[in-house]
């Protein structure tokens, strides 16, 4: 316990720290620390947890592992504290400005909200039957029923996410909310019928992202926070996720603390504690694995998929921290830390505009991918811009004519 409390101790000051200085950067280093913090709790207090999982290789393992992440925060941080100055240093890489068609792609907009409710309406109806978490979970199922069934489980994670977060900015943008206005109701039907889709299939991860999302938003909209703002805030959410762990995983068969402990937050460390454990060290299939996910229809394995030889569908994912083992091994906290940074730095240089109402909305936008990431590979920096950043920059467009001009790109490079 005692490796754990220094660990807490590195983690809350660094973490005061970034949060003080980037916000954005701040909540993802708290999630990194959530996704570390609950494994070791129940690796070191309810082992018999850990053995029904199937990850338990004794003390060294979980010293080695506590040493290992601890590393890699304090990588983080050295990292933060030597380059955030330089990329923020220029203050804006690009200007948005209004599109003088912007009342007619305001129609185009809603018109691609009423569609994609309809058709995720009609495929839900069709599909209601084999919503199981079982089947939707089960690769070769989705197979035989062919690309519509397939396509409907993308867009729930692909397409619902980014136009609720949007919905959702417009509605906070205006000055008096209408609860007849379209924005209003569109906004109302689509999160509805995501909590009632995410529910019959048991996948909260969605919702939870979204939440982070908006979160992000609203914290960048903040001119100031506290520590009495942030305990309350951490305070929330830590019901909400036990709140929301009871509703989807009320089947779990162990006993109550694991209703707190078993959770999206402990299985993806299952293959860091395995590297570890039978030290499993390959750069090159890590750079393969990363190169290949980063793009589409390669369908090259994951890291989870060859460690652990699980599924791509069903898995434990993977505790972001657990690539810089598998890269470099020990030393792989060097390999976080800068992997790390450069993505979240990456993400963040997209904030840098001369509109702030624009730059928070970039934030939480991206925001929404902060939990996938933190149980995920590095590729998804690059995978996810493109997933859902470039369709939620495209339909913020469509929503209020605001689009990015390139200013100060090349300053920004020197």
């Amino acid at each position: 316990m005692t490796y754990i409390v220094m660990q807490f101790i590195i983690f809350s000051v660094t973490f005061v720290y970034i949060f003080k200085k980037d916000r954005f950067f701040g909540i993802f280093y708290l999630l990194l620390y959530i996704y570390a913090f609950f494994p070791e709790i129940a690796y070191l207090y309810y082992p018999e947890l850990i053995i029904y999982l199937g990850f338990y290789y004794g003390d060294d393992v979980f010293f080695k592992y506590l040493t290992f992440v601890s590393l890699s925060f304090i990588s983080i941080f050295i990292f933060f504290v030597s380059f955030y100055p330089l990329l923020i240093k220029n203050k804006m890489l690009y200007k948005v400005h209004k599109s003088q068609l912007a009342s007619s792609l305001r129609i185009i907009f809603y018109l691609y909200i009423i569609l994609h409710l309809f058709f995720t309406l009609i495929l839900f109806f069709k599909f209601y039957h084999m919503l199981d978490y079982t089947l939707v979970n089960d690769q070769y199922f989705q197979k035989q029923q062919g690309f519509l069934f397939s396509f409907f489980l993308i867009s729930l994670n692909l397409f619902s996410p980014i136009i609720i977060f949007v919905l959702y900015v417009l509605l906070r943008q205006k000055r008096k909310i209408s609860f007849l206005s379209i924005t209003t109701i569109l906004f109302l039907i689509e999160i509805i019928l995501l909590i009632i889709i995410s529910l019959k299939i048991s996948r909260r991860l969605v919702l939870v992202s979204i939440i982070v999302g908006i979160i992000i938003y609203e914290i960048q909209n903040l001119k100031s926070l506290n520590l009495r703002f942030l305990l309350k805030s951490f305070l929330f959410l830590s019901v909400f996720f036990i709140l929301v762990d009871e509703v989807f995983k009320s089947r779990n068969p162990l006993v109550l603390y694991s209703k707190v402990l078993h959770n999206d937050y402990l299985a993806p460390s299952k293959i860091l504690f395995t590297a570890i454990a039978y030290n499993i060290v390959d750069p090159v299939e890590v750079i393969k694995s990363n190169f290949f996910n980063s793009l589409i229809m390669f369908h090259y394995p994951y890291l989870w998929e060859i460690v652990l030889e699980e599924s791509r569908i069903a898995s434990s994912a993977i505790y972001i921290l657990s690539e810089g083992y598998l890269f470099l091994g020990s030393l792989g906290f060097i390999y976080n830390g800068l992997i790390i940074f450069c993505g979240i730095g990456f993400w963040r240089s997209m904030a840098l505009s001369n509109n702030k109402n624009y730059n928070n909305f970039i934030l939480g936008l991206f925001g929404i991918s902060l939990v996938a990431i933190t149980r995920g590979q590095s590729c998804y920096f690059f995978k996810y811009f493109y997933f859902y950043f470039l369709q939620g920059v495209f339909l913020y467009y469509l929503a209020t004519g605001l689009i990015p001009k390139p200013y100060n790109f090349l300053k920004f490079l020197k």
